[in-house]
């Protein structure tokens, strides 16, 4: 149906849910929450006594309504581990342990929030499934060559959605994907992501560049 005004259709959800299958575990939903702190307080508590990790989307920035940190904090044995990473898109991204439970709290905007979880997620799901080296791992990522010039800025490490074409090269070129985190459309219309260094400023067209699956 259509979002009433200021209503936006739940995509997080279902995404994280796909991509969790894909990765060879089983989803727990828990429904929208109020940005209340005491009701996602409450949700947090009962998502961490039911399963094996618990994963938030939305909340985790600064704004007046992001609850989702104190919320965590103000659980018994609960550790806030990094809260902001040099990431993009991903910044305001909330790592936590509540127990021995570990919890993700990812950004709302549906690109940030599904490039965390590729990033973050999959390897912390493939941990507690039993793979010991699934957090120290290399991901697989295979070669293309950068379409165009592609500037990034410095001070954090950028992932850029990227689009590929199979010419005559055994090599695919690599077309960037751009706009804002939350844009559905640039993951659509993307096959990989490819990671620019926190130090650099940039690439230029003609670099070498590692696709990593979407």
């Amino acid at each position: 149906h259509t979002p009433p005004p200021g209503g936006v259709r739940d995509v997080n959800t279902h995404a994280l849910a796909a991509l969790l299958h894909d990765y060879g575990a089983a989803h727990v939903p828990c429904g929208i929450v109020p940005d209340m702190q005491a009701d996602i307080h409450d949700a947090l508590a009962r998502a961490v006594a039911g399963c094996d990790a618990v994963l938030v989307s939305g909340g985790s920035s600064v704004g007046a309504r992001d609850f989702t940190l104190a919320a965590l904090a103000a659980l018994p044995d609960s550790e806030i581990l990094a809260h902001g990473v040099a990431l993009s898109p991903g910044k305001p991204t909330i790592l936590a342990r509540v127990g021995a439970k570990p919890v993700i709290g990812l950004p709302g905007q549906v690109t940030s929030a599904q490039v965390v979880m590729t990033l973050f997620g999959k390897p912390l799901v493939r941990r507690l499934m039993g793979d010991p080296q699934a957090l120290t791992r290399a991901p697989f990522t295979f070669p293309a060559t950068l379409a165009r010039n592609l500037a990034s800025k410095p001070g954090r490490e950028d992932h850029v959605r990227v689009r590929l074409e199979y010419a005559d090269s055994d090599i695919p070129l690599a077309h960037p994907v751009l706009g804002r985190s939350g844009l559905l459309k640039t993951l659509v219309d993307a096959d990989g992501l490819i990671a620019i260094d926190a130090a650099c400023e940039g690439l230029e067209a003609g670099s070498r560049v590692a696709v990593r699956p979407l």
